[in-house]
Parts: C-alpha cells; sequence; structure tokens
C-alpha cells in the first residue's frame, strides 16, 4: 500500500466541509482527522470569519522561549514589514 499524501489545507477545508454537513459531532471529526478539539473549533472559527483563505497556513511564532525572537530576526521582520 502507498502512502497518502495530502497537504494541510486540503484536509482543513474538508474538515470544515464534513463539518457543515452536519452529520458528525465536532468531537468525533476531531477524532476521524486526528486533530484536537482546539484546533477543530479554531479552524471552523477561521472559515466562519474568512473563509476558505483563511484555513490557509499562517506564520507561527518563533521557536525561541516565551515566543521572543532572536534580535536579529526581530529586526529582519520590522525590516519586512511596511510602514
Amino acid at each position: 500500500m502507498s502512502w497518502k499524501e495530502t497537504c494541510p489545507m486540503t484536509e482543513r477545508m474538508h474538515f470544515v466541509s464534513d463539518l457543515l454537513k452536519d452529520e458528525r459531532s465536532m468531537t468525533e471529526l476531531c477524532r476521524i482527522y486526528g486533530i484536537s478539539r482546539t484546533s477543530g473549533y479554531k479552524w471552523r472559527d477561521r472559515f466562519d470569519s474568512g473563509g476558505l483563505a483563511a484555513l490557509a497556513d499562517r506564520a507561527g511564532r518563533c521557536a525561541r522561549a516565551n515566543g521572543r525572537c532572536s534580535p536579529a530576526h526581530g529586526s529582519q521582520t520590522a525590516a519586512a514589514q511596511p510602514l
């Protein structure tokens, strides 16, 4: 059997689609998709507020403790943002 390869955006779209069918509970769908209920509610809320585009990957927090970036990373981020 070959491995099935999917992208996170596609999985989120399928999850929301199944949720909108209202055939299964949030808990059951989260178990089927292998995600936490927190993630399931987050994806539902994102979809409700911004449609399919809102399900796209977002930039995560920095890996450093307390979510703070190194000074070098912070200056790069600040330089990349328009004023």
